[in-house]
């Protein structure tokens, strides 16, 4: 054969594999947006109610973060057990898959509601010290040396009776970034360390304010923060 036909059949070799390769990619229906390397969603628990997803939907809509290159408007969900961002997609035989989002190139993303605008910035954005593969929900204040981020987190307990039984667990983690440094908060006595010469006044402002450490409600410990920090 001479070397133009080999040429010829080479180039027609490759032509036809990208386009198999091609047809058979999934095909998103936000085909704006770019998702590098992302992978099938596999729960690895049952799921009932989509209970393991932030605000309980897979039909979020905000804006995201990709290698420095805002995406908005667009529709999602957030599982918090697995700490994966999911994303519809569709085959050209219009058969749904769900792919989770690559963490390396995903920086950030807002979820937002009628009533508020969630902001989540992945770990080694936001601390040193923080899980650099997790995603803290950041909320910053007037004072720009004050940061609070919380690690929404749901841990799974089996029954005691059956192994196959389970519920999930609330278990969020409430964290200050002051001047770069770094509190994590999960009682009392981590509250009041912060305030060394304050320790009774901050129990007293507990007890007078009827507030409540829970990892389900970690905001509820702002206003004391707030109070003693002025």
């Amino acid at each position: 054969m001479r070397p133009k036909h080999i040429i010829r059949v080479y180039l027609f070799i490759i032509f036809i594999c990208i386009s198999i390769r091609g047809n058979s990619q999934p095909r998103p229906e936000q085909d704006t947006l770019n998702i590098i390397n992302g992978t099938v969603w596999i729960p690895k628990i049952k799921i009932t109610k989509l209970n393991t997803f932030f605000l309980q939907t897979l039909n979020q809509h905000g804006d995201l973060q990709i290698n420095g290159i805002w995406f908005k408007n667009r529709t999602f969900g957030y599982d918090i057990y697995q700490n994966e961002l999911i994303i519809n997609m569709q085959t050209n035989d219009h058969t749904d898959r769900y792919i989770s989002l690559n963490k390396d190139v995903l920086n950030e993303f807002h979820i937002k509601t009628n009533d508020y605008d969630y902001h989540f910035i992945r770990g080694n954005n936001l601390h040193k010290q923080l899980k650099p593969y997790h995603y803290y929900q950041l909320i910053i204040t007037k004072d720009p040396n004050l940061k609070y981020a919380i690690l929404r987190t749901l841990k799974r307990k089996i029954s005691t009776s059956n192994s196959n039984d389970h519920k999930l667990i609330v278990a969020n983690k409430l964290f200050i970034i002051r001047n770069n440094k770094l509190i994590s908060i999960s009682n009392k006595k981590d509250l009041c360390a912060i305030f060394p010469n304050k320790k009774k006044e901050v129990k007293s402002y507990i007890r007078s304010q009827k507030i409540k450490f829970s990892s389900k409600k970690p905001l509820d410990i702002i206003p004391v923060l707030h109070n003693f920090s002025n």
